[in-house]
């Protein structure tokens, strides 16, 4: 029961907690995955935690991954860090465990000269970026999913450049805050790139949510990705009122007929604010799209 919640706790904080039954269990796990944290009842069935944090200390692969034991009393085990590691007593609540699991993913992140690496279902892009600021840090944070891959150089814990699959930039970075899998990992040390975003890190990631959000919400309302985007014939082309530079852009692509994938890709702007566009032109007749598939992408 108590595992049960625990479990569900991390949930609502967006953390999923993979769950094993045993000491055995959580050591061969954490060899092979390298979670952010270990979550332990110090009385494990098979090999309790103070033998398991004593055997993964020892361990160059599972050194450094923080522990946060489960105790009815105040008890360290072989191996124990103070600063890194955290005996939480029983009884206790969400707020106090939560408070713990920052203060190791900071410690995991924090640390000069480790690495840190995970999935994204772990531990979210936003919470690996809020880290970093947090901590100040410099390095790359490097990610995959699928077939993509991409690097968020970062520095003072401000994001100078993102660069994923021949985009930059903000594009790139929205692109990636909407990933649900894939894998991470934080390489510290220093980068010697140009600074091309200028905004902070904590409002990129209020923009990158916003953004999120609005294009699930209205991803009805957008052309399908096959969908070939025309100017419409005979049309005066007036963009709507206070269009801005983005309409020129997409009435410029539009010229050469692309696809709205093709569009959306080749054109400067986040990916959210340019099918916004497309609609709002589609909607004054200044565009049009001829439809290449009947099912939404």
């Amino acid at each position: 029961d108590e595992r049960s919640a625990v479990a569900s706790g991390l949930r609502a904080h967006g953390i999923e907690p993979a769950i094993v039954n045993d000491g055995a269990a959580a050591l061969e796990f954490s060899i092979r995955e390298h979670p952010a944290v270990v979550i332990a009842d110090l009385k494990l069935p098979v090999m309790d935690a103070g033998r398991l944090l004593s055997i993964m200390r020892n361990n160059i692969q599972t050194s450094m991954i923080p522990f946060i034991l489960l105790s009815d009393s105040d008890a360290e085990s072989h191996g124990f860090k103070k600063g890194i590691d955290s005996v939480l007593l029983r009884p206790f609540n969400t707020d106090e465990l939560m408070a713990l699991v920052r203060r190791a993913l900071h410690n995991s992140v924090g640390g000069a000269g480790r690495e840190l690496s995970g999935t994204i279902t772990q531990m979210p892009l936003p919470d690996i970026l809020q880290f970093i600021e947090m901590n100040r840090k410099e390095g790359s944070v490097r990610l995959s999913s699928g077939s993509s891959s991409g690097v968020i150089y970062v520095k003072d814990g401000q994001i100078y450049n993102v660069i994923l699959d021949g985009i930059e930039k903000e594009k790139a970075l929205y692109r990636m805050l909407m990933w649900t899998d894939g894998g991470f990992e934080f390489i510290p040390g220093h980068i010697g790139v140009q600074r091309k975003i200028r905004s902070s890190t904590g409002n990129l990631l209020m923009e990158g949510a916003r953004q999120t959000d609005e294009y699930r919400k209205n991803i009805g309302n957008f052309p399908l990705k096959r969908d070939i985007v025309r100017l419409q014939r005979g049309s005066s082309c007036v963009l709507p009122k206070g269009a801005g530079a983005i309409y020129h852009e997409i009435i410029l692509l539009a010229k050469s007929e692309p696809a709205v994938e093709e569009l959306v890709e080749r054109c400067s702007y986040p990916d959210f604010e340019c099918l916004s566009a497309i609609a709002s032109l589609l909607a004054k007749s200044v565009i049009t799209v001829e439809s290449c598939s009947r099912e939404r992408e």
